[in-house]
């Protein structure tokens, strides 16, 4: 009699932007059934919320919540804000005003998917591969403690939601020294820091770097903090070297799911799992479904890892939205929205 292996308690998420979800039915179903997280893109990103005005617009979060705010799924608020956030009509505007209205958006937006977002990470890409914090926007609008007032802005609406900090280049040693420093610093200011999202976009050349991800899990780990990898992508030159290149890609995407289950990391993020809203269409397919949404040999060799280590994840239940699910052709609901990935 076989026996079922013991469940595996790694979050498995999606990244794809709510209006995406909103017009394609097949692609939300696909989430629901086969994912315990979902990350609706940068939807909640404080500078999308400001884009057309100083007042936050939560139409597209607002209906996200709504539909995706289930049992079996977790929803997962991908960098509240980031160190490349500029606003150009902001340019010219006193510190204090600009202190004032990102602080309203924050806490507006934390404030009201309390208890919805399950964790934040809270802020992404501010620290420099030598060190320090990048020269930014919000480091000369908000003074170089901005970190600290941001998390600080957060604590005072929602006490208790996990904060993560998320950043990228974290297999190379001098990146990932900087960014442990930063965090030590955040952790010595009394920011109640849960832990690192480490951002994973690499050809397959470099996926297979198993020495880096392992220093930068352990060592986010041996702070204290916890590990995710928030945004995972693994392209490959599909056109030069055929059936080769998926099934290096495929491996590498598998290898690099069984690496984090070893490593015990919160969460596996697939950075826009379906080729038609991927960054990195139409040049180097990085997807698990193609542009018909059909699996690939991506999803084969992940799923097989699933089933190796019983990861739980969604339900086949259908969420009737947007687009017929009826369609044959699903690369023809392609967003034409002005949404972000």
């Amino acid at each position: 009699m076989t026996t079922e292996p013991t469940q595996t308690d790694i979050k498995l998420g999606a990244q794809i932007a709510g209006c995406h979800l909103q017009i394609n039915q097949r692609a939300a179903n696909l989430v629901l059934e086969n994912f315990s997280a979902l990350t609706p893109g940068a939807n909640f990103n404080v500078k999308r919320a400001l884009l057309n005005s100083d007042a936050p617009d939560f139409e597209i979060t607002d209906w996200v919540a709504e539909n995706f705010n289930l049992p079996h799924l977790e929803l997962h608020g991908h960098c509240l804000i980031q160190g490349g956030f500029a606003l150009s009509r902001w340019y010219d505007l006193d510190g204090f005003y600009v202190e004032d209205r990102i602080k309203s958006a924050i806490q507006a937006t934390v404030e009201r998917y309390k208890g919805i977002i399950a964790e934040w990470d809270f802020l992404g890409e501010v620290v420099s591969p030598v060190g320090g914090l990048t020269n930014s926007f919000l480091r000369h609008k908000l003074g170089v403690d901005f970190p600290v007032k941001i998390f600080r802005w957060i604590r005072e609406v929602d006490p208790d939601v996990p904060l993560y900090y998320s950043d990228y280049g974290m297999e190379s040693p001098d990146k990932l020294d900087a960014v442990l420093r930063f965090c030590q610093y955040l952790l010595a200011e009394g920011c109640d820091l849960a832990g690192i999202a480490i951002q994973f976009h690499h050809h397959s050349r470099g996926a297979i770097n198993r020495m880096g991800i392992k220093r930068a899990v352990r060592s986010t780990q041996a702070l204290g903090l916890k590990a995710k990898l928030s945004e995972v992508t693994i392209w490959q030159d599909l056109t030069k070297l055929g059936s080769l290149a998926e099934q290096i890609q495929a491996h590498c995407y598998a290898s690099l799911l069984e690496l984090a289950i070893e490593l015990k990391c919160q969460s596996y993020t697939f950075w826009a799992p379906f080729n038609s809203y991927s960054w990195r269409h139409p040049e180097e397919s990085p997807g698990l479904w193609d542009f018909d949404f059909y699996p690939t040999l991506n999803f084969k060799e992940v799923e097989k890892i699933c089933k190796k280590y019983n990861i739980k994840r969604g339900q086949t239940k259908d969420l009737v939205i947007g687009e017929s699910s009826e369609k044959e052709n699903f690369s023809e609901t392609i967003a034409t929205k002005n949404c972000c990935d």
